[in-house]
């Protein structure tokens, strides 16, 4: 499912597409990396894209939704703890 760059704030809206193998969400508005926590059930997830969300480019606390000028890598062990199935982030395999 690719439905980047559309102002997008929550996932709670996905929790029932439990057969997602793919989810291009990049460049929307999630602030927290909380919200991931909405996809724990989509076991299927292997392939993800969320760069360009205000949540992946926090400082190390992941608290702040302040943009810092930190690889946007740093963020892939948070996304690995919330979504441990998924293999691909942002076209890099983890």
């Amino acid at each position: 499912m690719w439905i980047s760059y559309n102002e997008i704030e929550k996932l709670d809206g996905l929790k029932s597409l439990v057969k997602l193998e793919k989810l291009y969400i990049g460049n929307n508005l999630i602030a927290k990396i909380d919200e991931l926590n909405n996809l724990t059930g989509l076991t299927e997830l292997k392939d993800v894209v969320f760069k360009g969300n205000p949540f992946a480019l926090v400082n190390p606390t992941l608290y702040d939704s302040k943009p810092s000028d930190k690889d946007p890598a740093e963020i892939y062990p948070e996304i690995q703890k919330r979504l441990p199935y998924v293999e691909i982030i942002d076209g890099n395999t983890v």
